[in-house]
This record gives structure tokens, C-alpha cells and sequence, in this order.
């Protein structure tokens, strides 16, 4: 299922002009936050398709109420010895730091993160929209 998700949001994202050039990745245990085997393969083939992915992990134990800073941890892919090297935290900007982090509290804190739709959830009811736009809109008001 994931190589049918990875195809159907290839050829979305592709009629948008835009590439997939990366991996979110996040535990549901919130203790862990290793990039495990399943999610590797997924990056992998990223990095199969594009120079310099990237796989950010959230960091579950970051998150609060009151979010002072990101809690993400970046790696990216080095073509030339084929390994995942990991970005110090200095080397990571967010667009709009301060209203980012307040944005994301504020999605915590309303809980809206239930309402995230994966695609297996879609293939279980095609009615549930993978593409979250409800949710993105709610995100995107808060910015």
C-alpha cells in the first residue's frame, strides 16, 4: 500500500509542480523518536528519486503548550557515501519561527491533530480525505 500512496502522491504532487523531496516521520510512542526499519525503505526510495532528502523525525518529548522551540530532528541524505547524516539543530530555520512554534501549540492544544487522515485510513473509507485540506485550512488560519 505504501508504493500505491507514494504513485498517487507523486502524480499529485507532480501536477503542482512541486517534488517529493522528503519523509516526515512520527512515532505514536512518545518516548521514541529513531527513524525505524519501514519508514528507511520509504526514505530510501526518496533518495532514490531525488539528491539532498531529507527525513524529519518529530520529537514528541519537545512538544508542550508552550512551544519554545522546534522539535524536529533532520537528516539528509548524502549522495556520494549513500548514508543519512543528521542536521544539527543550528542548521534548521523555520519560516516564521515565533508564529510557527505558537502555531503548532495552538494545534495541540485545540487537539486538531485527531482529525488527521492517513492513507490507509482513506483506503479503509474513501470518503476520509488523505489530503487533510480541511485541517491544512485550520493550520493555515492560525499562520
Amino acid at each position: 500500500m505504501v508504493e500505491v500512496a507514494l504513485a498517487q502522491i507523486e502524480s499529485e504532487v507532480s501536477r503542482c509542480g512541486f517534488t517529493i523531496c522528503g519523509l516526515y516521520h512520527a512515532h505514536d510512542n512518545l518516548r521514541d523518536n529513531h527513524v525505524d526499519v519501514f519508514s528507511q525503505k520509504i526514505a530510501d526510495k526518496i533518495a532514490d528519486n531525488i539528491s539532498g532528502a531529507i527525513v524529519a523525525t518529530l520529537d514528541s518529548k519537545k512538544l508542550s503548550l508552550d512551544i519554545d522551540t522546534h522539535a524536529l530532528i533532520v537528516q539528509q541524505h548524502d549522495q556520494g557515501s549513500g548514508k543519512w547524516r543528521k542536521r544539527e539543530g543550528s542548521s534548521l530555520k523555520l519560516e516564521h519561527d515565533s508564529v510557527t512554534l505558537q502555531c503548532a501549540a495552538a494545534v495541540i492544544h485545540k487537539k486538531i491533530y485527531r482529525d488527521l487522515v492517513d492513507f490507509d485510513m482513506h483506503l479503509d473509507d474513501i470518503s476520509l480525505d488523505y489530503k487533510n485540506v480541511e485541517l491544512n485550512m485550520e493550520i493555515d488560519s492560525c499562520l
